[in-house]
């Protein structure tokens, strides 16, 4: 990267400062990947594209393989000229400038390039009974198969230009009252993909596309940037005029541009220019593999025609709406005898058109009984010309409420602290944006085709407390030996305690169906019970259970199953507590030379803040003698993994001169 800033004071009342920049980030990255030199025996590596074996799953199997992802590399250019021009005329202070930037982003990915086997329960060739999922891994009996075809073009380059004009006026009403107004306009272009190398859908909710339904090269999307005047005022008032007592408010409009975060990955998997291609096969009956599934491991070499009949869609809304977001806060702060200050508020903000990635896009066709959304056996997916559709839309809307509270003592008599505390709460209909991965904590998407499940936020935390100190210890006043011993000590700490974050039941048995989540969303069926400290059952698995058609059996009887009736983040998840204590003391050695000696302690009492309980409920939908549905897994709501570490101590000693 590289700058360059001129500042001119152009009289006593104007400067300019302008700004030009050139920044470079280049990232490269695989998944793990075969030692160069070493050959691989043919049919141990999945595709022919260098790198990784591949990645293989087996139901009911904590079993992954060796990654599905290739070479990785991301590059981003950006030029930008900035201009501010501060300018005061009585009791205002103006500011005015803009920003461009121009930015250009190259792309190369091998998503999926190595391959993915998923083997599934089905098939009556085990003995007795279904075939599980591990049954059918060790006989070489694979259902489904997804990779990146030979032909693909695994690079993008696009470009696009941001452009932001702004006015701010800082008004001096009175000496008590402040005024502050501004505008901000701020747009960009719509990206464009070099050589037309992109694609996408007009309406990714009808029915029955196919590659000809495809838009073919630029523009990308319509833009939704041009009307984006975003005004915010704020007030600053010296309640009595005392300086002790004040109080701020503000309101702003916020527009979150869209950036290369939201469309890289879609542009780049544009079919027919990269396509990710599905063997989806059917059940096997009778330990012979029907001839649609593919044939482990050598599907990508003699079944590309099957695996290009049904490629992935990583879609972009074509008329997306602006993502904004409006602020708005309360506060009051007052100034208490014994150097203490209170400050008390609100803060919150309101999310509309906001992105997530749509990740079950292309289900199976539905129906409505008995107001539930009900999958017949058989149905076909909504596209059968196309395998996985996962657009990004941006219809998320989200909230955010809090009460914060903050006390504060300035040093005196050796003693300084601050407390912070928070109350909030968020809710969101989503929380993924890039993919299905983005929160450990939080389902993979919707849970059926585009519904929108409004809940806690994958992030939210209900409380949060943050205290920090320092005090220095009697004995500064001391003389002779007692001081050099007793004297100069100051002990300081940090204690923060937190709520924990929502998280979602996963029933992990039965599969009525592909490229959808609704196996993520088990049945509701009593109140969630906690024991916090017990880490062999943090919440009670029973309050959730196999939706109908999901038990063995079922399906058959059924016709179908149904989607699951809980919703996102439903249980809440372990809090954290923690207290790191300092204690130092400074050496005067000469006149010249000083030494600081500390010992340092992390989490002081040694206290164990618990990480995420398992979250799969069942680990089997079979049927049992007493007539249960399913076979509770006996690890649901065990904690197996710690956040943070267990008490440490250090020393420290610096030299001073």
């Amino acid at each position: 990267s590289a700058s360059i800033g001129y500042t001119r004071i152009m009289s006593a009342t104007v400067i300019n400062q302008l700004l030009l920049s050139w920044a470079r980030n280049n990232l490269t990255d695989a998944d793990a990947v075969i030692k160069e030199g070493i050959t691989l025996p043919t049919g141990y590596q999945f595709t022919s594209f260098p790198g990784t074996i591949g990645a293989f799953s087996a139901q009911g199997l904590s079993l992954s393989g060796f990654g599905n992802e290739g070479a990785r590399n991301y590059m981003n250019m950006t030029y930008q000229v900035k201009n501010d021009l501060f300018y005061t005329a009585g009791n205002h202070t103006w500011k005015f400038g803009f920003n461009m930037q121009r930015n250009f982003l190259f792309t190369l990915r091998h998503f999926q390039g190595q391959g993915n086997y998923a083997f599934q329960n089905g098939g009556n060739a085990c003995g007795t009974g279904t075939c599980q999922g591990v049954d059918n891994f060790l006989r070489g009996v694979a259902r489904n198969f997804t990779a990146l075809t030979r032909e693909s073009q695994d690079v993008s380059y696009i470009r696009n230009l941001l452009t932001g004009l702004y006015i701010q006026d800082d008004w001096r009403i009175s000496p008590k009252l402040i005024l502050n107004m501004g505008l901000r306009y701020e747009f960009i272009t719509v990206p464009s993909v070099q050589d037309e190398r992109v694609s996408t859908l007009a309406d990714f909710t009808k029915p029955g596309q196919t590659m000809d339904d495809l838009i073919l090269g630029n523009p990308t999307f319509k833009n939704p940037s041009l009307k984006n005047f975003a005004p915010r005022i704020g007030i600053a008032w010296d309640l009595f005029g005392t300086g002790k007592t004040s109080i701020r408010t503000g309101a702003g409009i916020f527009h979150d541009q869209i950036n290369a975060g939201s469309y890289a990955f879609s542009f780049l998997s544009s079919p027919p220019y990269y396509v990710v291609g599905n063997i989806t096969g059917a059940v096997p009956t009778q330990g012979v593999n029907p001839p649609t599934n593919p044939v482990f491991p050598v599907a990508y070499y003699t079944q590309q025609d099957l695996l290009k009949g049904s490629p992935n869609i990583e879609g972009f809304q074509y008329i997306p709406e602006q993502p904004t977001v409006f602020k708005y806060s309360f506060e009051i702060q007052h100034e208490l005898p014994g150097n203490l200050g209170v400050t008390g508020g609100y803060a919150g903000s309101r999310g509309l058109h906001l992105f997530r990635v749509v990740t079950s896009m292309n289900a199976r066709v539905h129906e409505i009984r008995d107001g539930r959304i009900f999958i017949p056996t058989g149905s076909p997916q909504i596209s059968p010309g196309f395998g996985r559709i996962r657009p990004r839309f941006s219809d998320v809307t989200s909230d955010y409420h809090a009460f914060l509270l903050t006390v504060k003592k300035r040093l005196s008599r050796g003693l300084q602290f601050q407390a912070s505390y928070t109350l909030s709460k968020t809710v969101d209909d989503s929380s993924n944006w890039t993919g299905s991965s983005d929160w450990d904590n939080g389902s993979s998407g919707s849970r059926f085709f585009s519904i929108k499940d409004r809940a806690l936020a994958a992030f939210d935390v209900r409380q949060a407390l943050a205290v920090n100190g320092t005090y220095q210890l009697p004995g500064s006043n001391l003389a002779g030996a007692a001081g050099h011993v007793l004297g100069g000590w100051q002990l300081s700490s940090v204690l923060t305690l937190r709520g924990g974050n929502p998280f979602s039941p996963v029933p992990d048995a039965g599969n009525p169906g592909n490229f959808t989540n609704m196996t993520h969303y088990p049945d509701r069926v009593g109140p969630n019970k906690y024991d916090t400290r017990n880490a062999d059952h943090y919440y009670d698995p029973t309050a959730f259970a196999l939706p109908p058609g999901y038990a063995a059996g079922e399906s058959a009887a059924l016709g179908g199953a149904f989607v699951g009736n809980t919703g996102r983040h439903v249980i809440e998840g372990p809090g954290q507590a923690t207290l790191d204590i300092v204690l130092q003391k400074g050496f005067k050695v000469t006149e010249r030379v000083n030494l600081n000696f500390r010992t340092e302690f992390f989490n002081f009492f040694n206290r164990v803040n618990f990480g995420e309980p398992d979250t799969d409920i069942f680990t089997s939908n079979a049927i049992q003698s007493d007539g249960s549905r399913g076979v509770y897994n006996p690890q649901a709501g065990q904690v197996t993994s710690t956040r943070g570490n267990p008490r440490q101590l250090q020393f420290g000693l610096r030299v001073e001169f």
